[in-house]
């Protein structure tokens, strides 16, 4: 796939994440804060790896962001092509 390709659909990516990640900051400042409730705190836990979800994806992104400008476009001989 072409850089500019990858780099366009990276920034998609991105776009769904950090919208996922900014609703789930919002659920956990409106609801979770602060609840001794066990269920709710349960379910705060389930939020919170959302929210690591989310936050590991955009993480990933920048770093492959990053590091295109450094690749060639050379396909590797060693790897088997794809059909």
């Amino acid at each position: 796939m072409p850089q500019p390709m990858l780099i366009e659909e990276l920034k998609h990516r991105q776009k769904i994440h950090s919208e996922l990640l900014a609703e789930y900051r919002a659920i956990e400042a409106k609801h979770m804060a602060g609840n001794q409730d066990v269920e709710m705190q349960f379910m705060y836990l389930t939020l919170k790896r959302g929210i690591a979800y989310e936050t590991s994806w955009l993480t990933w992104c920048e770093e492959v962001i990053a590091m295109l400008p450094h690749l060639t476009e050379k396909p590797d001989k060693d790897l088997p092509s794809l059909p």
